[in-house]
């Protein structure tokens, strides 16, 4: 009895071993003879014989060689004597047979403004930059201008500095009615009757244009006495008694009108 355990625990391990197994990936078939013909084949293997000694051939040198080649070196192209206006009115290297101008655009320039006060045409304006020909053009262009003008022009600067043209800090305590008085002008004794505010004087005149429009009291006492000597003197003439700031136009007619129109001039120039 003690014999037969052991041959039956050895046959149950053989047939065991014998058995199929599922695998945990599944069944795979066996392959057959149709199978066999999509395999691809393997090319055969080349034996050298045992007499050839392998080489390594050095790569063709004419192809891996670079072949010096001059480089041109790119110059600028020589500057024409004379350089016509393009589509939009400016020029790219303009110059002129003639003396000119450079002008730089200040607020408020447009094309028209500027040839009309230079005395030229609107295609003599010309630029190293496309401009606006009708808006406004940007403060800082610069513009070649032909010199045409026979009479003395003066200098492309700044007159004053932004603070004194506009009512700032500068001008608070300015004593508007104290000079007047002190100057003894036309403007210290002149009155005027205004729809608005019924009459009124040179000196509430000067407040009221300074103050609705923010512009500096001094400059239009400036301005004033520099067109028709109105703070310090009496009118130059007949025309500068009715028209102080040296607009004739019969709508502008008396100093507030003329205060007016002047604000406007200079607010159009500082604000574009």
């Amino acid at each position: 009895m003690k014999r037969l355990l052991p041959i039956l625990f050895i046959t149950s391990i053989v047939l065991t071993a014998c058995g199929q197994t599922p695998s945990l990936w599944g069944t795979y078939s066996t392959p057959t003879a149709e199978s066999a013909m999509f395999i691809p084949s393997l090319p055969p293997t080349v034996a050298l014989p045992a007499s050839v000694t392998p080489t390594l051939v050095p790569p063709d040198t004419a192809t891996f060689t670079l072949t010096p080649t001059s480089i041109p070196f790119v110059t600028s192209t020589p500057l024409p004597t004379q350089s016509t206006p393009n589509v939009s009115g400016t020029a790219l290297l303009p110059t002129f047979d003639v003396p000119t101008f450079l002008y730089y655009s200040q607020s408020g320039d447009t094309l028209p403004a500027v040839a009309a006060r230079f005395n030229v045409s609107l295609s003599d304006v010309r630029s190293n930059i496309d401009f606006p020909q009708t808006a406004l053009i940007n403060p800082g262009t610069l513009l070649i201008i032909p010199k045409r003008i026979a009479d003395p022009t003066t200098p492309n600067i700044q007159l004053i500095p932004d603070s004194e043209l506009i009512f700032s800090t500068t001008a608070v305590k300015f004593d508007t009615a104290g000079y007047i008085s002190q100057a003894h002008g036309n403007l210290s004794s002149y009155r005027e009757y205004l729809g608005s505010t019924g009459w009124t004087t040179g000196v509430d005149d000067i407040k009221r244009a300074a103050i609705e429009n923010s512009i500096d009291p001094r400059l239009l006492l400036g301005v004033l006495e520099y067109e028709s000597h109105w703070v310090r003197g009496r009118p130059v003439d007949a025309l500068h008694t009715d028209y102080p700031m040296g607009y004739q136009n019969q709508f502008t007619k008396g100093l507030f009108l003329q205060l007016q129109w002047a604000v406007n001039q200079l607010s159009t120039g500082y604000y574009g």
